[in-house]
């Protein structure tokens, strides 16, 4: 995750709805650069949000929570220690560059939080317009997006085609068997690109296919995590080792597939090199025959 919570936001203060209104309003004046220069498709935070967090203030905050706030946060989402669980929302979240425009995505965890859609995004859209005047856009994901490596211009949602994610069913859980599943895949996977792929990447022997490989691989990985949040607490728990390697790798396999797009193979490299060694013999050549002709020309036994 890209930087932590503040220090300030004390999960007693929060649950007290004690925290300083002065020091939210210049918060999120300062939260916003953090988000634009921190976060990006790939390199996403969390969000905490809830509306009508005070009767004046709504309470939204970013980063990855300390394990007391985490505790705070879930209990909220639960409806409890004072909080509505229908105005709580909190998942993952990154600014996406778009045209131009600084887009703060939102990638809710429902199985945490159920704030509903509408009044949510209403709320946030009111806070934009008051206090994040840098972001031009906040957009709610029905499932997470991943750059093209071959063009980083193009942003994809990866989809999930067994679950949905709509206003009138929000409860997206995904059964232990198809989380074990898809670990069991993602696991030949990875094995295949340690002991085949990268052993001849490094030989330059890599085509187009492998480079589709490891995207499918990405996406894999993407699909994983997303799903991963829609489970239940005790197979989250157990993937805790595996969810840090994928989002250590992730970015990784990224650049490796863009590296395999633009690498050309050993034949490629050798007719190249051959041809620029003939250019370089060819141009020694000419040298020779106008040095030749030259030295007709001139009477050596003038010259001595």
């Amino acid at each position: 995750m890209a930087f932590n919570i503040l220090t300030k936001f004390k999960p007693d203060q929060i649950k007290s709805r004690n925290l300083d209104t002065g020091f939210l309003s210049k918060y999120y004046k300062g939260i916003q650069n953090i988000l634009i220069q921190k976060t990006h498709v790939e390199q996403t935070t969390e969000y905490f949000f809830c509306e009508n967090y005070t009767a004046d203030e709504h309470l939204l905050v970013f980063g990855t929570p300390t394990a007391t706030q985490k505790m705070l946060f879930k209990a909220a989402g639960k409806g409890q220690e004072g909080f509505d669980k229908t105005k709580v929302s909190m998942g993952t979240c990154f600014i996406l560059n778009e045209k131009g425009s600084k887009v703060l995505c939102l990638y809710p965890n429902l199985s945490l939080a159920k704030g509903k859609k509408a009044s949510v995004m209403r709320t946030l859209k009111k806070m934009q317009r008051t206090s994040l005047k840098l972001i031009d856009e906040i957009r709610w994901l029905d499932a997470p997006l991943m750059v093209d490596s071959k063009d980083p211009s193009k942003i994809e949602q990866v989809v999930d085609p067994n679950t949905s994610n709509t206003e009138n069913n929000q409860t997206v859980l995904v059964s232990t068997e198809e989380i074990v599943d898809k670990a069991k895949n993602l696991k030949r996977g990875i094995e295949k690109l340690v002991k085949d792929v990268m052993p001849r990447y490094k030989k330059r022997e890599t085509t187009n296919n492998d480079a589709a490989f490891v995207k499918a691989l990405r996406k894999a990985g993407h699909l994983f995590l997303a799903q991963l949040t829609q489970t239940d607490e005790k197979t989250r728990n157990s993937f805790t080792s595996q969810k840090k390697v994928l989002e250590s790798g992730l970015p990784q396999w990224k650049e490796l597939e863009s590296r395999i797009h633009s690498q050309k193979s050993k034949a490629e490299s050798r007719a190249t090199l051959k041809k620029s060694l003939l250019g370089v013999v060819e141009k020694m050549n000419e040298r020779r025959s106008e040095i030749k002709t030259i030295l007709k020309r001139v009477n050596l036994k003038t010259l001595g």
